[in-house]
């Protein structure tokens, strides 16, 4: 069995990247501002700390500095921490209104996978970026995405009351993300 490559990885994160868009979408618009399962988190927050890691890993893949990243460091004497991190995106797109927060999101995963289809092969292999919690390959920072997306589009279907996952076009069922982030979907047959 061969290990997913850069083509196939891409195509699964974008298949996922899709289905949280569906569950987005077919989220009642009041129920954004309601608590999610997430303690502490209501499903915009969810939307915000997605919005904030997606737009860095979308800068840090295009080789650029992570705009959000500097700006937590300067206010927190140059550290950087995973929670810290993401408590302090939320707060910062408190004012922020639902569709443009969901809008912004989009945009980012949207651009982190342009511009991590464009890496070369040897780029895919070894680049390296600085993410939230050390250095990590890219091949790795997509997966980790991947993840993300999974993991917090079900805690917003189940916030919303979704009972499944929604379905792709065509009837396609939704990408088992967790078989994925285990090794057991990452081998192809």
């Amino acid at each position: 069995m061969a290990v997913v490559d850069r083509t196939g990885m891409i195509g699964i994160a974008h298949a996922e990247r899709e289905r949280l868009g569906r569950t987005i979408q077919y989220t009642e618009p009041a129920l954004w501002g309601a608590d999610s399962v997430s303690p502490g988190w209501r499903n915009r927050d969810i939307i915000a700390h997605l919005a904030a890691q997606d737009t860095a890993a979308a800068q840090l893949v295009a080789g650029e500095a992570a705009a959000e990243f500097d700006a937590f460091r300067d206010a927190n004497d140059g550290e950087l921490w995973v929670n810290g991190f993401n408590e302090w995106a939320v707060r910062t797109r408190a004012d922020v209104d639902d569709r443009t927060l969901i809008g912004d999101w989009g945009k980012a995963a949207d651009a982190f996978l342009a511009f991590a289809a464009r890496l070369s092969d040897e780029e895919w292999r070894t680049k390296r970026v600085d993410w939230v919690a050390g250095e990590i390959g890219i091949r790795y920072l997509v997966q980790s995405r991947v993840i993300e997306w999974w993991l917090h589009g079900e805690d917003i279907r189940e916030g919303a009351g979704l009972e499944t996952p929604p379905l792709a076009p065509g009837g396609a069922g939704p990408l088992r993300a967790r078989e994925f982030a285990s090794g057991v979907g990452a081998r192809t047959g």
